[in-house]
């Protein structure tokens, strides 16, 4: 399967590195213990959600301005900067989210501080090392936090939906069964695994179906055209038969009255 004949679904990958191209958690492996262990609910994943946005975001915007400053032989110094200047971040936020919703820091624990360590923000700051524009680094640090996201998100609804029957800590009366098994961490890189198959699956599906439409559409297409202009041959043609038509029957009505006579 060429991606040169996926004009449209390349651009959409490309537009989306970090979300559904090259996801951070499903992909990378990055974030994998907040997505296994962690984000047992909705709770904890917008939690988790909230604290690398408030982290990775602002050290990614930063780190390029402070490592200009640190001479080329002290380049070793990159990791223990981010790691300190995330840790300068998550003490704030970490205060701010509390005083927002203390239940919400409850059900996050420990794993609130050890964003400053996520692997997840190493590999951000190591993607966007070379890049000086400010604004592309900005977009490509959304991208990588919204497909971290959007994977915590998934796993935390699940989990809590099936093992304790609630949403946000709300009963959801339609659900009548409990999974206590899927609360524990071997099930959350189990289904992290399920899921990192269906989008490859899924990938798979689309580009298939794209290149049956490129195959089959100019087929249907030529096949339209031909009965198109067979259409307008026959509306053309149209005329000419009637005229003949009326030729005939004048004639006949003319030979039938001399008959008459």
């Amino acid at each position: 399967m060429k991606m040169s004949k996926t004009h449209w679904y390349a651009r959409f990958l490309r537009g989306t590195k970090g979300i559904f191209r090259r996801n951070p958690a499903l992909s990378m492996g990055l974030a994998v213990p907040f997505a296994a262990v962690a984000a047992t609910s909705l709770q904890t994943a917008v939690g988790l959600s909230i604290g690398t946005l408030m982290t990775m975001i602002p050290v990614g915007l930063l780190m390029p301005f402070l490592m200009k400053k640190i001479p080329q032989q002290f380049a070793w110094l990159d990791v223990p900067v981010c790691a300190l200047l995330s840790a300068l971040f998550v003490m704030p936020t970490r205060i701010i989210v509390g005083n927002i919703s203390p239940a919400l820091m409850d059900s996050v624990g420990v794993y609130f501080s050890l964003l400053c360590v996520s692997t997840l923000l190493f590999t951000a700051r190591e993607a966007t090392k070379d890049e000086e524009n400010l604004a592309q680094i900005l977009l490509d640090l959304l991208r990588m936090w919204l497909g971290a996201v959007m994977v915590l998100l998934l796993v935390g609804i699940f989990r809590e939906v099936l093992g304790n029957g609630t949403l946000w800590n709300k009963p959801l009366t339609w659900m009548k069964v409990r999974f206590s098994g899927v609360m524990v961490s071997g099930m959350g890189f189990i289904l992290l695994g399920f899921l990192a198959a269906l989008g490859r699956k899924l990938h798979r599906i689309v580009l298939a179906v794209h290149l049956l439409l490129e195959k089959y559409i100019p087929l249907l297409k030529e096949k339209w055209h031909k009965n198109k202009e067979i259409e307008e041959l026959k509306t053309e043609s149209a005329p000419e038969e009637e005229s003949a038509e009326q030729l005939v029957q004048e004639i006949s009505d003319s030979v039938l009255g001399k008959e008459q006579e």
